[in-house]
């Protein structure tokens, strides 16, 4: 029924019965409409705003203030659902748990005070902990049991992260009854302690991170030179500096097993909460569409527009003209991911920003992410752009490219800026590139060793840009950026091509042989790196990264603007991947529905949705 459809005839319902009936056109075309601007999150066109202000005109000439009542209800019910799905969605993409080594639960809304307080106490026990350790030492004879007690604790507690088929033999490796007779023989000196203390140092090889690792073994040689020294000193300063060397020691090692500890359990709830956040989006969305409080309309054109057609075995002899099972359509279905993937590339390669409606219904959450991936490409072509302009005004002979570098870096860095403007980037550029003049210059003075005292005379001061010149840069810069600008719209179809071509690569790559997708009729031609002279390169066309030279030769510096479209493929590949995990049963439900209805009768069909 369309927006201008008459009133339902009188057969239905009055005002004055006072029952808004849930079946009658009229309600359902009103909820149809919210449901239709809830699935954009609150994004709504005018038309449908429009439409919805002439049904809500409708119910209420026929239900009064009741059916108004009814239709806020409905409203406020999708308004609920919808909340809490964009509740579980940024939940899911804004991760901000982990465990402290002192075991807290981290990112969970403490303010700093109460952190620092949490902290603060943890430290204060470990110290009353220590210092109960220190005073058996300091006891005349000392009491070495409580070290003993300290390396049973260490052994046990390090064996539970030791695979179970090493385990026995890594407690049966550290003799504490050797060093307990060590103890009553009064034996236990730096040498032995050095050789208990050296076998747990090894034993964390495996189990710690090389980086970690790397500080262990640092601290053991630092401790093992410490040892060594004390035969030097006096009895007094001997036992006083062994005792320290036992309690430093000790302390070293928990405080590595708590690390260790914190960084499985920080591995455990990131994998854990993951999944579940997963699992819970992914079920509230499914409660969605069950209760039809959002509609996959949208996500079903995006799939099926040029949709691959779908070729079946058959068997030659007999030639047999029964349909395909579904079995056998599972079989020649082609994968729905990388087709999903290769659209969102086609939709974010537009100088246009990407809207709600454009997005398939599951992904419209996503949508500041995936302008984020449409700035990426603007800043690309910016800083191709940048490549062709400011190559000119750089020394003849850059001999440090790094040099260069940074002016790129600098360049997209403000890039980024929320308010950056002509004037700004401008000068950006312009005080870069009067630093490349300057260092460059003070490196070809050096490789030229010309004597100090004949430095200033021999050679001239370098020469920055001039005024004309950085006017000019402006200039070019403010005309070739304009919306208008046929400079700016030709360089972003190239990165507009090179995007997609990474896009095509990178799925090549991860698939495996024999299972790639079937190519598909294309909506524009196919994206290949494109040379200066505007030639392709066949040889990179799946490749992924792409080549330095896939926005062009000349100059070398459009390589930054390349490096630019790799890590914004990499964004999108981030984002889509992230998506997928949730929700590609979604669209590989939608997927093999289209492909049986359409190869299959229509009673088959019935059978296979239901």
């Amino acid at each position: 029924m369309s927006a201008n459809s008459p009133v339902i005839p009188s057969t239905e319902p009055s005002p004055a019965e006072g029952v808004v009936a849930p079946n009658d056109p009229l309600v359902k075309e009103c909820e149809a409409l919210l449901q239709k601007i809830s699935s954009n999150i609150g994004f709504a066109t005018a038309e449908d705003l429009q439409s919805l202000k002439q049904k809500m005109a409708q119910l209420a000439e026929r239900y009064g203030e009741k059916g108004l009542d009814h239709l806020h209800a409905y409203a406020a019910a999708l308004n609920s659902m919808t909340s809490q799905w964009m509740y579980l969605h940024a939940m899911r993409v804004n991760e901000g748990f982990g465990i402290s080594q002192h075991g807290l639960v981290q990112g969970v809304g403490l303010m700093n005070r109460e952190e620092a307080l949490a902290n603060r106490v943890a430290e204060t026990m470990k110290k009353a902990f220590w210092d109960n350790t220190q005073w058996y030492l300091d006891q005349s004879p000392p009491q070495y049991d409580i070290v003993l007690q300290h390396l049973n604790e260490l052994r046990n507690t390090m064996a539970r992260y030791i695979p179970e088929k090493r385990r026995e033999a890594f407690l049966e490796s550290l003799d504490l009854d050797l060093v307990k007779k060590q103890v009553e023989t009064k034996t236990f000196d730096p040498s032995a302690l050095q050789s208990v203390i050296g076998f747990l140092v090894t034993s964390l090889h495996d189990l710690e991170s090389p980086f970690r690792h790397e500080q262990t073994v640092k601290w053991f040689t630092e401790m093992q030179q410490k040892l060594a020294g004390l035969g030097e000193q006096d009895a007094a300063a001997f036992l006083q500096g062994f005792h320290l060397a036992i309690i430093e020691s000790l302390k070293y090692l928990f405080s590595r097993l708590d690390i260790l500890e914190s960084e499985i359990q920080q591995w455990r709830m990131s994998q854990i909460n993951g999944i579940q956040r997963q699992k819970m989006e992914q079920q509230h969305f499914a409660k969605m569409l069950d209760r039809g409080e959002i509609g996959l309309a949208r996500t079903n054109s995006f799939l099926f527009t040029d949709a691959p057609a779908l070729t079946l075995p058959r068997s030659p002899s007999p030639p047999s003209a029964a349909p395909p099972s579904q079995a056998e359509i599972a079989a020649a279905l082609p994968p729905v991911y990388p087709v999903f993937v290769q659209r969102m590339a086609e939709l974010i390669a537009s100088d246009k920003p990407l809207q709600m409606g454009d997005c398939p219904e599951p992904l419209r959450l996503d949508l500041s992410r995936l302008h984020g991936v449409q700035d990426g490409l603007q800043r690309a072509a910016v800083l191709a752009l940048v490549a062709v302009l400011a190559t000119p005004l750089f020394p003849s002979q850059v001999a440090d490219k790094g040099l260069v570098e940074q002016v790129y870096k600098a360049v997209e860095a403000s890039l980024q800026e929320p308010h950056i403007s002509i004037t700004s980037l401008s000068e950006v550029l312009v005080l870069c590139i009067d630093r490349v003049i300057i260092e460059n210059a003070r490196q070809q003075q050096t490789q030229t060793a010309i004597p100090e005292d004949t430095q200033s005379a021999a050679t001239p001061s370098p020469t920055l840009l001039a005024d004309e010149q950085k006017e000019s840069l402006k200039e070019k810069l403010r005309k070739c950026l304009a919306s208008d600008s046929a400079v700016l719209q030709v360089l972003l179809k190239r990165v507009f091509g090179a995007f997609q071509t990474a896009v095509e690569g990178a799925l090549t790559a991860r698939t495996t042989p024999g299972s790639r997708p079937p190519s598909r009729p294309a909506s524009r031609p196919p994206s290949r790196p494109m040379s200066a002279r505007g030639g392709s390169r066949p040889d990179e066309e799946a490749a992924f990264p792409l080549s330095s030279t896939a926005m062009g030769d000349s100059p070398w510096e459009l390589k930054f603007s390349v490096d630019a479209i790799n890590r914004t493929t990499v964004q999108l590949l981030s984002v889509l991947e992230g998506h997928w995990q949730v929700y590609g049963l979604v669209y590989k439900k939608l997927w093999f529905d289209h492909y049986v209805s359409a190869h299959t009768s229509p009673a088959e069909s019935a059978t296979a949705q239901e």
